[in-house]
């Protein structure tokens, strides 16, 4: 059977007389006399095909292969994109092969090519990061070179680079890959390297996914050049970490508190168990009944007054303190905020924090100037989403919100200054970073 892909690994189309036919099980198997599929081995993907536009039984004999068919002809069709997909990907994993071969002293133990991934299994624990990059480097020269490619059923030969061992179709150039990447260094359960490739059409579309990335995290960042990213980031981690740290000396030191407390306590009970109660008081015996009535009626009485007081100092105080507290509150949600523009952004998750109180808090931003706010209140399952912005920013929320949940899926209410929503807790970080970049680009407009 003349394997045509090895000289043609274009062709997408093959119509072919019938080889040789048997029987088995009953049916009839015919093999073709020449064909253009690859079947594949334990590592690397088969071509995905049909037999005279159908999906087929077939079987393998003797290195040949057989259709379940009736018709007394074969025409094979592949999948050319998946074919082109391997074919980027067996290419580029044999590059880095010949390219650690001849610069390194590294042993390759096997690699594995499918539709999901493109791995280099070292027989090695070790390796350092100059060495991949030096492998990638030379592998992507060589692609940048547009080499040709000679594929010889068993070993492809590059001219001035030597060979290494290929099976399957292959590109006729090194150019064709455009770019190769090496995107991930791992162990596997034998403790071996592993090196996860990407090339061709993968490598764009690696690039695509990693740019969409990099210009979100600008946007919530609120930074202008990718270089900033990284100094922001250091920023917000050094914070989280001071935080923890204050909340930990914070514990520390009430902890310390109640302790003192209840030693002091105790001192204040032991030493009134120890007191005589007799002592420093007059007789009781010498004074009449209508006495003892009368002081403790006074006593009473002005027991009573006192506590009236000390109750009414107490409600006083309390309500004084609660609207201390919500105002500190307040400002220190406006210090999260972030100035863009002419706005100020404020863009927090929190777990622990009643819905409610966050509403309350928001309302009250809302009638100050220039501050946009989204907040999100994560649950277990089911979390909520609140986007609220100021009376004097004329951008509508309400339109925002309908736009985002064509892409996003949440459930909720509101109106152009606020919206309140339910969202599916894995999808409470997109809807907020959509709502983000779609109000900036809104307020530049």
């Amino acid at each position: 059977m003349n394997k045509l892909y090895i000289d043609y690994p274009y062709k997408k189309i093959n119509k072919t007389e019938i080889k040789k036919t048997i029987e088995e099980k009953g049916s009839l198997y015919k093999s073709p006399k020449n064909t253009i599929i690859f079947l594949g081995n334990d590592k690397l993907e088969s071509d995905k095909f049909q037999i005279n536009s159908d999906q087929v039984e077939y079987l393998i004999r003797d290195g040949e292969i057989f259709y379940r068919v009736d018709e007394d002809y074969i025409e094979e069709t592949i999948d050319y994109d998946h074919r082109l997909d391997i074919m980027q990907e067996n290419l580029a994993n044999a590059l880095v092969r010949l390219c650690i071969k001849r610069i390194s002293d590294l042993k390759i133990e096997s690699f594995k090519i499918s539709s999901k991934e493109n791995k280099i299994i070292l027989d090695s624990n070790d390796v350092s990061y100059k060495n991949i990059s030096d492998i990638e480097n030379l592998a992507s020269y060589i692609c940048f070179a547009n080499l040709k490619v000679e594929n010889e059923d068993g070993k492809i030969s590059l001219d001035g680079y030597g060979s290494i061992d290929y099976q399957g179709p292959c590109l006729e150039r090194t150019g064709e890959l455009g770019l190769i990447k090496i995107v991930n260094l791992d162990k596997n359960q034998e403790n071996k390297i592993e090196l996860s490739l990407v090339a061709g059409q993968r490598a764009l579309d690696d690039y695509r996914e990693k740019s969409k990335l990099i210009s979100n995290l600008k946007n919530i960042l609120f930074v202008e050049n990718e270089e900033d990213i990284f100094s922001q980031v250091k920023n917000l981690k050094s914070k989280s970490n001071f935080n923890k740290v204050s909340t930990v000396d914070e514990e520390d030191s009430n902890e310390k508190t109640k302790k003192q407390e209840n030693k002091i306590e105790k001192n204040e009970i032991s030493k009134n168990l120890n007191e005589n109660p007799l002592e420093n008081k007059e007789n009781p015996i010498l004074k009449t009944e209508k006495s003892k009535e009368n002081l403790n009626h006074e006593n009473k009485l002005e027991n009573q007054d006192e506590k009236l007081e000390e109750n009414q100092n107490k409600e006083i105080h309390k309500d004084e303190d609660e609207q201390a507290s919500h105002l500190e509150l307040i400002e220190s949600f406006k210090n999260m905020s972030t100035l863009v523009g002419d706005n100020r952004y404020i863009y927090k998750i929190f777990k622990d924090m009643p819905l409610k109180e966050i509403k309350e808090i928001s309302n009250k931003i809302m009638k100050e100037k220039n501050y946009i706010q989204i907040y999100g209140l994560e649950n277990f399952d089911e979390s909520q989403l609140i986007v609220t912005r100021s009376q004097n920013i004329n951008i509508n929320l309400k339109e925002i919100s309908n736009d985002i949940s064509k892409k996003v899926p949440i459930k909720g209410f509101g109106n152009m200054y606020q919206i309140v929503a339910n969202v599916k807790t894995q999808n409470l970080a997109r809807a907020m970073e959509a709502f983000l970049i779609n109000i900036k680009n809104e307020t530049e407009k």
